[in-house]
């Protein structure tokens, strides 16, 4: 078939498998692969190619100029910061240092605010309301199911943005009933150099969906070993597992296991930290690590081997989703 006459619009979701639906709203401007097509949804609008080469550039092509008749409309102030993060778009950036008299070398990072339930949209004004006022703080829409923050890091720190994100997550979720997922980018000096921000914010709140569902806040260079993984062939994970986690592996780790290292984990492998935040005595903890080491071969007192094993862990958690 031509490749062009394979592209399709589907206009409503309930028109898409079920497999796709969440896939693309959570990641917008995004091809996903599914029962042999390609799909991709740009402002609202999602496209359908067979999955091959061709079907993809033409998908890629389309959302190009859907975006472009988008936004090249869009004077706005939030229209300029959306190409500026976008694409790092040059007329946009001296737009901003000519006539808003944006500062272009500064500290500033760009974190993304996406909503996890299919379908809904992020409250503008309520993370508005979360965030301190500041003339270079801006927030806009980036997709409909997306909203950024440029962030002003001046004095900040990588944690010091976690910090906010967790509490801005927290927040929303048990006060407004609004649960997010949340990702960061690297804090950059110029405003050139914030569409890489930008691009490391997307990309860690797609390696977090990956391995990290359940955690609301994803922050990419916190993602190393993530992002490590996510490169390896599904066929090689799947044979690293069944290295390790064997039978008899599988039956041993039930929830209370592993919840027990994933706290190991998080407490830097401290057995008394580890034991006061679990309430159990450090005996007791010492007697799951070694019934760990007996079944997969691995200690998880040593760095190789939790390492190793913290690996394989993710490794399945990509196989769960």
């Amino acid at each position: 078939m031509d490749t062009l006459s394979a592209v399709i619009t589907l206009p409503e979701f309930s028109q898409l498998p079920e497999n796709v639906t969440e896939r693309l709203a959570h990641l917008p401007g995004e091809i996903i692969s599914a029962d042999g097509h390609a799909y991709i949804m740009v402002h609202g609008r999602v496209f359908s190619s067979e999955d091959n080469p061709g079907g993809r550039s033409v998908l890629e092509a389309i959302a190009r100029v859907t975006e472009n008749r988008q936004e090249d409309h869009d004077f706005s102030l939030q229209g300029i910061w959306r190409r500026c993060i976008k694409y790092g778009d040059e007329n946009s950036i001296r737009l901003l240092t000519g006539k808003y008299r944006v500062q272009d070398r500064h500290d500033r990072c760009v974190i993304l605010f996406q909503h996890r339930q299919m379908g809904e949209t992020v409250k503008l004004s309520v993370l508005s309301e979360l965030t301190p006022k500041s003339d270079d703080e801006v927030f806009f829409d980036t997709y409909p199911f997306e909203t950024a923050l440029i962030r002003n890091c001046t004095d900040l720190s990588l944690e010091d943005m976690i910090e906010y994100a967790e509490a801005v997550s927290e927040f929303a979720e048990s006060e407004m009933g609004m649960p997010l997922m949340i990702g960061i980018g690297s804090i950059q000096s110029s405003l050139a150099s914030l569409h890489q921000s930008y691009l490391e914010a997307a990309q860690s709140l797609q390696v977090g969906r990956e391995f990290h569902r359940v955690q609301p806040v994803h922050a990419y260079q916190k993602q190393i070993l993530e992002r490590i993984l996510s490169s390896v062939p599904a066929e090689r994970r799947t044979e690293l597992k069944k290295d390790i986690f064997n039978d008899k592996a599988k039956k041993l780790l039930n929830a209370e296991m592993v919840e027990t290292v994933r706290v190991f984990f998080e407490n830097d492998l401290n057995l008394s930290t580890t034991a006061k935040k679990l309430y159990l005595h450090r005996n007791t903890l010492t007697y799951r690590l070694d019934r760990i080491r007996r079944e997969t071969g691995l200690d998880l007192r040593t760095f190789k081997d939790a390492a190793a094993f913290k690996a394989i862990m993710d490794c399945e958690s990509i196989s769960n989703e």
